[in-house]
């Protein structure tokens, strides 16, 4: 193994001469604050997510309640329909007695 590291020593310091003459120059501060930018814009693309989640959230609520209310129409026609076939089925009998 150190053979290898000794025989990459010189580009491993020419490459860490490069990041040194990089920050002392200023280039590291540029980076920070395209660093910044990104955070940034994750933080306005998280906002937009979160208002986005609110929409569709109040939306599933409207179509749950919307559900709800149907249903509840479907068990009253059907309660409806039931009665209805039970005093039909009762006049039918007494239509035969008579």
């Amino acid at each position: 193994m150190w053979p290898l590291i000794l025989k990459h020593a010189p580009a491993i310091i020419a490459a860490a001469d490069a990041l040194a003459a990089r920050v002392r120059s200023g280039d590291a501060g540029a980076s920070l604050r395209s660093i910044g930018d990104r955070v940034d814009a994750l933080e306005g693309e998280s906002d937009e997510a979160a208002k986005l989640l609110q929409d569709m959230a109040r939306q599933l609520n409207a179509l749950t309640l919307a559900q709800q209310a149907a249903a509840r129409r479907a068990r009253t026609a059907t309660i409806l329909a039931v009665s209805a076939v039970a005093v039909a089925i009762g006049a039918g009998i007494l239509a035969l007695l008579r």
